[in-house]
């Protein structure tokens, strides 16, 4: 499967890593009912959710998500619908997007604009570049944005000290293992 970099006014560019972006790998994950789920026991088991916080006057899709673990599931970039995250997934506040296919900084931050209550963001396995300086670019602050992991990203101190700038309530930040050649050019 080919992910597709679909934003409006940015041409569409094909993912030569066959990753998905994070609106497929999020509706994958928690849109998608077991319609096709084979049982090979020969018992069928009834599953009723409960607990689900009631609807808000919300039409997004998933606004009863507080917490999205997309760990491992090969997103290489955002892939944003229409309207927006806010359309699909408006009140997630902890997102995990560690060990995937996440290489620039201009996908992870445009997931992370996109939803307005997210506090707690793992990037962690990811290597990201700050390509054509978009860091420095980058105008929009992310002010809810409390913890930070960015672990085995390669991310230089450079590049860390500029992002800060953009998270002005960043609380926790955690940068473990992001030395040496095999990541960045400069060891944090």
């Amino acid at each position: 499967m080919e992910g597709i970099k679909n934003r409006p006014g940015k041409r569409k560019r094909r993912n030569t890593f066959g990753g998905k972006s994070f609106t497929e790998a999020l509706k994958e994950k928690y849109c998608t009912l077991m319609d096709n789920y084979n049982c090979t026991s020969g018992f069928i088991i009834d599953i009723v959710l409960t607990g689900m916080p009631k609807k808000t006057n919300s039409d997004a899709e998933l606004d009863f998500l507080r917490n999205v673990v997309l760990s491992c599931k090969g997103v290489s970039c955002a892939g944003l619908p229409h309207g927006g995250l806010s359309s699909l997934c408006p009140n997630v506040v902890d997102l995990d997007l560690s060990s995937n296919l996440l290489d620039d900084w201009e996908e992870s931050l445009t997931i992370m604009s996109q939803l307005p209550c997210l506090k707690f963001v793992n990037l962690s396995r990811n290597i990201l570049i700050n390509k054509e300086n978009f860091l420095q670019k980058w105008q929009k602050p992310l002010p809810q944005i409390e913890n930070l992991v960015l672990n085995q990203t390669g991310v230089p101190w450079e590049d860390i000290v500029t992002l800060s700038h953009h998270i002005p309530s960043l609380r926790e930040l955690h940068i473990c293992d992001n030395a040496g050649k095999k990541f960045g050019s400069s060891p944090v």
